[in-house]
């Protein structure tokens, strides 16, 4: 079951084919997915911009996320940056997740949960993707002047009404995981 939906849950009209069609073969119903998948949903997705583009909005407040999708199986969310926003340190509840950058760049600061502190810096520059293992916790944001979109999947989802929540204490992180 597929739902393509906006971040208020309404549904957007005509495009469930479309973003079913642009999911790589094989996407199971309800089984997890695993980092590669994971990264070739986000791949096929970030070049399928006539789904997502539409729903681009900036909100100079924080990145606006904007589920795109949910199944039993996966979640994808258009994460929308302006210049200088960041996220706070996150984890993803347990789930794998991949991330492909369809304009600007985003830098991550990987963080060892354990003590706060950060293991390690990337950037990620338009076209790359990233993959992620479950306990992953980090910082994304856009070091740029101008805007920042991404395409985000994780595995498993979380229930359909939930936004990503920050990381907790004492959360796992295995900045080689990536």
């Amino acid at each position: 079951m597929l739902h393509l939906q906006d971040s208020q849950g309404s549904h957007l009209h005509g495009a469930i084919a479309e973003v079913g069609a642009a999911l790589p073969a094989g996407v199971p119903d309800a089984a997890p997915l695993g980092p590669g998948r994971l990264a070739e949903v986000t791949r096929r997705l970030a070049a399928a911009a006539g789904l997502w583009r539409p729903h681009v909005r900036r909100d100079a407040a924080g990145p606006v996320r904007t589920r795109l999708l949910w199944t039993p199986s996966v979640e994808v969310w258009l994460v929308e940056w302006a210049p200088g926003q960041a996220t706070r340190a996150h984890g993803h509840d347990g789930a794998a997740t991949a991330l492909s950058v369809v304009e600007g760049t985003l830098v991550e600061e990987c963080l060892d949960a354990t003590i706060w502190t950060t293991c390690r810096r990337t950037t990620f520059a338009r076209a790359s993707t990233a993959t992620f293992g479950p306990g992953h916790v980090h910082v994304l944001a856009n070091p740029g002047d101008g805007p920042a979109a991404s395409v985000h999947a994780s595995s498993p989802p979380r229930a359909p009404g939930r936004q990503p929540a920050p990381a907790r204490p004492g959360a796992e992180e295995l900045c080689g995981s990536s």
